[in-house]
């Protein structure tokens, strides 16, 4: 029942992610192992019911039957992997994959040897890779075997639950390969959510990731109720140092005005469904974050994120104040006053310092 009420409330263009969702987590990871008949035979009328034959039939021919004669003895992690590798990927025409950034290695590795080779493969983890510094493209292509120039990034300020509801929602695909890029915009692209393209995946991705970090940053602004004056200067700010170091990797300057970033920036460091900015919400209250985010299901890339960030621009020399402290405060213990305090007393520049000349780090070669 709880299926069918889910899938009924969905805008149509949402009913097969509705559907698919709720069965992969209820079927296979939130109920018992193996399935009972009576779990198949509803998920076999649900998929008939709502035309989703091709679902049904992607199924490991042990599912189609008492699985629980089958004679596999499979760990969660191992029977998840078995369902997405051989049953959602067969045939599949577009692969989008949304981990958490920590896990696209492992995930790509997984999947690497059931992914159809004409299938656009399209990356919407937002992060930074802690152990190579690398962007999920990279991460992704190098695992799946592709190459990085065909990999395609989805971004912007999408709230997974307002998009869920068919709410309007704008964001952006970047990609390097133009054909690519032009089938996967199309592919996704509906009057409630629009789908810019770009030519900037660098850029965009730099956006994404960096984006998390300035949220946390904005929510211990606001859990310090340091005012909206401070808030918007936060964002502002950040959203230099978040170009400073996209062009120093090589991103275009003009895509951080974009929805991959001034965009995603707004919206993870003002929405109250963003889980980034609670967690600086929750530091500013006094909790310690790494216990914090255990207790919490959810994933706050931005906590990781800060570390990479942090190290990457450190590498490159580029100056970013706030994703310097916002590391110190999550991994190095600083205390949060203290933070603030050095972010305040940093020496007057010139506001564009860093993109005026070619001789300040960061700024475009």
């Amino acid at each position: 029942q709880g299926w069918r009420e889910r899938v009924a409330a969905a805008p149509q263009f949402h009913q097969n992610h509705v559907l698919t969702n709720t069965f992969a987590f209820n079927l296979l990871m939130g109920r018992q192992w193996p399935p009972t008949p009576e779990d198949l035979a509803l998920a076999r009328s649900l998929c008939v019911e709502l035309g989703l034959g091709p679902l049904l039939e992607r199924m490991p021919a042990g599912m189609q039957q008492n699985v629980g004669e089958t004679g596999w003895q499979l760990s969660h992690g191992e029977r998840s992997r078995l369902f997405l590798a051989r049953a959602l990927l067969q045939g599949a025409e577009l692969v989008i994959l949304v981990p958490p950034s920590a896990f696209l290695r492992s995930v790509c590795e997984t999947i690497r040897a059931h992914v159809p080779a004409a299938a656009p493969i399209v990356i919407a983890t937002k992060g930074i890779e802690e152990s190579t510094f690398e962007l999920m493209s990279a991460v992704a292509a190098s695992a799946l075997g592709r190459s990085e120039d065909e990999m395609v990034t989805l971004s912007g300020p999408s709230f997974a639950k307002e998009v869920a509801r068919g709410l309007p929602t704008d964001v952006v695909v970047a990609s390097k390969d133009a054909a690519v890029l032009d089938v996967v915009q199309r592919a996704l692209h509906s009057p409630m959510f629009r789908v810019y393209s770009s030519a900037d995946p660098v850029g965009v991705q730099v956006g994404g990731a960096v984006k998390n970090v300035l949220a946390i940053a904005a929510g211990a602004c606001d859990g310090l109720d340091m005012g909206m004056n401070a808030r918007a200067a936060l964002i502002t700010r950040g959203l230099g140092e978040m170009a400073r170091l996209g062009v120093a990797m090589g991103g275009n300057p003009l895509t951080f005005l974009g929805m991959g970033g001034v965009g995603d920036l707004i919206l993870t460091a003002t929405g109250g469904l963003s889980r980034n900015r609670t967690l600086g919400m929750k530091v500013a209250e006094g909790l310690d974050p790494k216990a914090y985010l255990a207790s919490q299901r959810s994933v706050a890339e931005g906590y990781g994120t800060a570390k990479a960030a942090f190290e990457l621009a450190r590498s490159r020399g580029v100056d970013m104040p706030i994703t310097e402290q916002v590391y110190h405060v999550l991994h190095e213990g600083r205390p949060l006053l203290e933070a603030l305090k050095l972010l305040l007393t940093r020496p007057h520049k010139e506001e564009l310092w860093g993109f005026s000349d070619g001789t300040t780090a960061g700024a475009p070669k």
